[in-house]
């Protein structure tokens, strides 16, 4: 029980992601636009598990980035390229490939950043706040 406090938010982006990237879609043609609304949906998917990884990991070890690289930002590539190879090789519905994985990429390295800019300072000021 003590993991779905201090994971919760990322334990749901991570089960959200998986039922997201292997779920059937229904067979409609998507309407033309000038956006590749695929690749961002990819960014911004992949931005929300990293930035759950990053706000449990910094809120649970008092803003020590050091060694969340392993779990908030290490995991959620490994698990984007994993994901990407199973849609291509273990499913008939989905395929995998290489722009939705440098789309995921780019999405967990801007976490990074609002993990760095953002979070750290936040998180910072709110538990300076507590303390007084």
């Amino acid at each position: 029980m003590m993991i779905l406090r201090k994971y919760g938010f990322s334990i749901l982006a991570v089960l959200l992601l998986l039922v997201l990237s292997f779920f059937k879609p229904p067979s409609i043609d998507p309407p033309p636009s000038l956006l590749p609304l695929d690749k961002i949906v990819h960014f911004l998917m992949y931005f929300g598990v990293a930035g759950a990884l990053w706000f449990d990991y910094l809120r649970g070890n008092g803003n020590k980035m050091k060694r969340g690289y392993g779990v908030a930002f290490g995991f959620p590539l490994v698990l984007g390229g994993v994901i990407e190879l199973v849609q291509e090789y273990a499913t008939s519905y989905r395929g995998g490939e290489w722009g939705d994985f440098l789309a995921n990429s780019l999405g967990v390295v801007a976490a990074l950043f609002l993990a760095r800019y953002v979070l750290m300072p936040l998180l910072s000021r709110l538990s300076d706040s507590r303390k007084k």
